[in-house]
């Protein structure tokens, strides 16, 4: 008799319920997978913080095969299932209830440990209904075997149902294992465990090849009366299945520390086996101690809700970094007179110290550096330390200086050493073993459950792998991104041969052909940050720096923040500097980078003193020649001096072509406001760059440019110098909502129909011009948008039912009369008695468009459409897309179509939300700045299309569009289909 810890009757009440749930409540069901004709679902579990994974599919062989199958200690089980090792019967403990001791491979190329476990199995059958439950029990007459892992496994199990063909099965399989892998992110074990899930019921269905013959007085199994298939669970058809949803869980465990739960008891228990004393071992936890001081000057005047700063300890390949912060008011509403200090550690996920210990304190002190005692808060997080004090207690301590100097001192466990005098014992061979076997995991695509495609060619990969071995990888398949939800990343900008390097250091750390592509892995591993690889490519570029290389290397390292790079080309410049000044490559380091070339002669002052003379006299020779030429002319003041009559403006080049053109350029803006400079089609704002202390620009009479040798013969004159500039004034592209002003300024004027204008203030074009700063061309689209219309001289904006009442009756006019056979201005005289002539000039002007023939008219069905949605939009804000969908159909005027691309720029569909949610939201309506703009609408809607885009970048092509959302998205192509998305951190 085996000791249990535990009442079995209650487990297995509570284990029918639970599986008898997860078969009728569909809706707690989510769609995650469907491929092969395998459909996986997963739902979160009540028994822990991850997934509940459920199978589902048919199988071409009769359910008493497949039951054969999957019995535990078949022999069956052992010609299909790899993973299993033994399976041993124990003891029987009531009708189809059975105890069993399991054995487990080690999985995963080693990577996961051997594992026993002991579980209880009930299994029933019917005629119609076959069911195999499972689940983990404590027995200390088994405590865990020597290098095993002992999990364990809640409510899971497989349904097996007959189906109208005799040789078919439906087969419902459900996976809910604890793996307490503490270093690997849950939402990557689920979407691994997904994949485990296909790929068990692959190999499952695979069985139907095997020779079979049923199962004589199989073990553990009881025959009940057949029922139908909706009570089949109700009346304890419900069959434990081990092995069908625990293998799946044990080919994810890791090498981590595991421990065996009590399934009603959260307090979990480990069971462990004395060490063998034949051998000894030593571990050493090394300590390293980060200090920093912070001071905080004016602190009293702080108004953010916390001040924030990262310290950082360096390591080979990574960084471990803390964040500070201060929260001046507190942080709640609870404690606003409390100022809190939080200590908060931040590690990237690539890192190979994933779960360290640490102690900390602040210490803070005043201007005196008298130090100011502090109360130290409890943290329930083992990576939070939290300082605090009363306000009215610091400030007397820190005035009148109002400065604080805060001190952290962290003491940082970084490194665990163990050794040993066990014999035969090599950490080299072994690590060897392991890329080996990465290697071929990643040529046999075993458990692939990612996909990178590139250049139509596909590479499988690891979610788990590639997440722990690049942030960029972690932070995607983290969120609910595209690629997550489509299990496959695309990568236009790379070479295959590029990324199938990149992919192969991941997963082995080593580089074939590291020479021969180092620049391209270089910008590869800087985008995806694999730091390892990108301090390799370093070095290799490095060691091949040559005279004619030099200034492109040092480009590539600057561009793409690659220090040692960096420091190393910069050495060989200073070395080389007379070979080098007279390459190409210096030559366009002038033209193009001139920032880079004043970091170089500024870099001359870390050589050594001889050297840097040595080096500046080399830049002097080279410079001579042009020295010498030069001719020597007298400057001086102009009489009166008057320092305020210039202005020196450096304009861009679409500016400066339409003054070389002609074209007259507008300085707007309000006397107390910025100022704006408007082109026909463009609006720049002028912004002052002060140069003092570095630059003074003299603005000059009859100044002579020396262009011929010294002793060639030129009259002398004195040179008047007109002004003198310590700035300039330069122009920046910004965007003005012209329409949200127009609106804003129109708004109490609105027009409905009554020609009587009651508001005090009124407009014109040229008022407008005055009061916004904005280009006449973006003014008028921005009031033909708006459907403003000029009314006894003056601009109104006209109402959105008054305009849909009018359309109605003008269309019914048009078809009714026929006058699309006429001129526009013939049918706007016949219809004058609908309104005021203006008005009805401008509904032709905005609802009408000429024929392809130039000859004739017809309506613009889609203004028209767009229209009669904003009607709908307008009030209610959002609603359903499908009930937006019908009664925009019913609003239009007969055969005008409706179609959701013409609602482009008034409205945009929610991606998160279901059912489908349309909103209202006009591109008139959208914040000044173009940073909260871009915020706000990836906040309503998560992925957009280009085209989608484009009505709220009216002034801007497709070019400039990509610029704009390159600081702040990322683009990827599907099927052709270019989308946008917010990048990630």
């Amino acid at each position: 008799m085996v000791l249990i810890n535990g009442d079995v009757q209650q487990i297995v009440r509570k284990l029918r319920c639970e599986i008898d749930i997860f078969m009728q409540c569909k809706e707690m069901w989510h769609l995650k997978k469907n491929a092969q004709g395998i459909k996986i679902y997963n739902a979160p579990s009540r028994h822990y913080h991850g997934m509940v994974i459920k199978g589902e599919t048919k199988m071409n062989m009769s359910p008493e095969k497949v039951y054969d199958m999957i019995h535990p200690t078949s022999e069956y089980r052992f010609m299909w299932d790899a993973h299993v090792d033994k399976c041993e019967f124990l003891q029987e403990l009531g009708p189809g209830l059975v105890l069993l001791h399991q054995v487990m491979r080690p999985s995963f190329m080693g990577c996961f440990s051997s594992r026993d476990t002991i579980d209880f199995m009930l299994q029933e059958d019917s005629d119609s209904t076959k069911i195999c439950l499972v689940h983990s029990l404590e027995s200390s007459d088994f405590p865990p075997t020597s290098k095993h892992v002992r999990a364990f496994t809640y409510p899971s199990g497989m349904i097996i149902e007959k189906t109208e063909n005799a040789d078919e099965s439906q087969i419902t399989c459900f996976l809910q294992v604890k793996l307490n892998a503490k270093a690997i992110p849950q939402s990557i074990i689920d979407s691994s465990l997904i994949s485990m899930m296909q790929s068990y019921l692959l190999a499952l269905r695979k069985a139907k090849d095997i020779a079979w013959k049923p199962l004589e007085k199989p073990v553990g199994r009881i025959r009940v009366k057949s029922v139908d298939n909706k009570n089949a669970i109700n009346t304890a058809k419900i069959h434990l299945r081990f092995y069908s949803s625990y293998n799946l869980a044990i080919s994810y465990h890791t090498n981590f520390a595991m421990l065996s739960p009590d399934p009603f008891n959260s307090n979990d228990q480990v069971k462990c086996e004395s060490p063998c004393p034949k051998n000894t071992s030593q571990t050493e936890i090394r300590v390293e101690r980060i200090s920093h001081q912070w001071t905080v000057k004016n602190f009293t005047h702080c108004y953010q809700e916390y001040l924030e700063y990262f310290v950082r300890l360096p390591r080979p390949d990574e960084s471990l970094t803390w964040s500070i912060k201060i929260y001046p008011k507190g942080n709640g509403e609870n404690n606003k007179e409390f100022i809190f200090l939080c200590l908060n550690r931040v590690v990237p996920l690539q890192s190979k110290v994933s779960k360290i210990g640490f102690k900390s304190r602040f210490i803070m002190r005043n201007a005196e550096r008298k130090e100011i005692e502090m109360r130290v808060h409890p943290s329930p997080s083992h990576s939070d330390y939290v300082s605090y004090i009363k306000r009215d207690v610091l400030y007397p301590q820190i005035l009148p200086h109002d400065i604080i100097i805060v001190t952290v001192e962290i003491d940082v466990a970084v490194e665990i050493v163990t050794t040993s005098n066990e014999d035969n014992f090599s950490y080299t061979d072994s690590i060897k073993h392991f890329i080996n076997d990465s290697e071929a995991m990643l040529k046999s695509h075993t458990f692939s459950d990612f996909e990178i495609e590139v250049g139509g060619r596909i590479i499988p990969a690891h979610r788990c792998i590639l997440a722990a071995r690049s942030t960029v990888f972690a932070a995607m398949l983290t969120h609910q991104t595209h690629e997550t939800q489509m299990g496959r990343l695309v990568i236009p900008d790379f070479d295959f041969e590029v990324i199938s390097e990149l992919v192969r250091f991941i997963y082995t750390g080593r580089c074939r052909r590291l020479k021969e592509l180092s620049h391209d892995l270089l910008v590869v591993a800087d985008k995806y940050r694999v730091l390892d690889l990108k301090i390799r490519c370093e070095r290799v570029l490095a060691n091949s720096l040559t005279v004619e290389n030099a200034c492109d290397l040092l480009v590539i390292a600057d561009r793409h923040s690659a220090s040692y790079l960096k420091e190393k080309a910069l050495d060989f410049m200073h070395q080389n500097v007379s070979q080098i000044t007279t390459t190409q490559g210096w030559t366009l380091l002038l033209n193009q980078r001139q920032e880079l070339v004043t970091e170089v002669v500024q870099s001359f002052g870390r050589v050594s003193k001889r050297k840097s003379v040595d080096i500046q006299d080399n830049m002097m020779e080279l410079w001579k020649e042009e020295i010498a030429s030069a001719r020597m002319q007298k400057l001086k003041l102009s009489q009166p001096y008057r320092p305020q009559s210039y202005k020196l403006v450096e304009l861009s080049e679409n500016l400066l072509a339409q003054v070389k053109s002609g074209e007259k350029l507008y300085i707007r803006g309000k006397p107390a406001d910025k100022a704006y400079i408007s082109a026909s089609n463009e609006t720049y704002e002028i912004v002052e760059q002060n140069h003092a202390g570095s630059s003074t620009f003299l603005i000059c009479e009859n100044l002579q440019v020396p262009t011929c040798k010294q002793n060639d013969q030129q009259s002398q004159e004195d040179s008047t110098i007109c002004t003198m500039l310590s700035s300039i004034l330069t122009t920046n592209y910004c965007y003005i909502p012209c329409g949200k002003m127009v609106r804003h300024l129109l708004i109490d004027d609105v027009y409905d129909g009554s020609s009587k204008s009651t508001s005090k203030q009124q407009w014109t074009v040229d008022k407008l011009l005055l009061a916004i700063p904005s280009n006449e061309q973006q003014l008028c689209d921005a009031l033909k948008q708006l459907h403003v219309c000029e009314i006894d001289g003056w601009l109104r904006l006209l109402s959105v039912n008054y305009l849909i009442n009018l359309t109605d009756r003008i269309v019914r006019e048009i078809r009714a009369n026929n006058l699309d056979t006429i001129s526009v201005e013939e049918a706007t005289i016949d219809l004058e008695e609908l309104g005021l002539i203006s008005v009805i000039e401008s509904w032709f002007k905005w609802f009408t468009v000429a024929n392809d023939d130039g000859q004739g008219w017809h309506l613009n069905e889609k203004e028209i459409s767009r229209l009669y949605a904003e009607g709908l939009l307008s009030t209610v804000e959002s609603m359903e897309l499908k009930q937006f969908l019908d009664a925009w159909k019913e609003s239009v005027p007969v055969e005008i179509e409706t179609k959701l691309s013409y609602l482009y720029g008034i409205a945009l569909i929610r991606d998160n939300t279901s059912p489908e949610v349309i909103e209202y939201f006009p591109s008139y309506d959208l914040p000044a700045d173009r940073n909260e703009q871009i915020k706000l609408m990836f906040e309503k809607k998560r992925i957009w299309k280009l085209e989608q885009l484009r009505p709220y970048f009216p002034a801007n092509n497709d070019a400039q569009i990509h610029v704009i959302l390159e600081k702040h998205c990322r683009c990827y192509n599907d099927d052709g289909v270019t989308y946008f998305a917010r990048r990630h951190a």
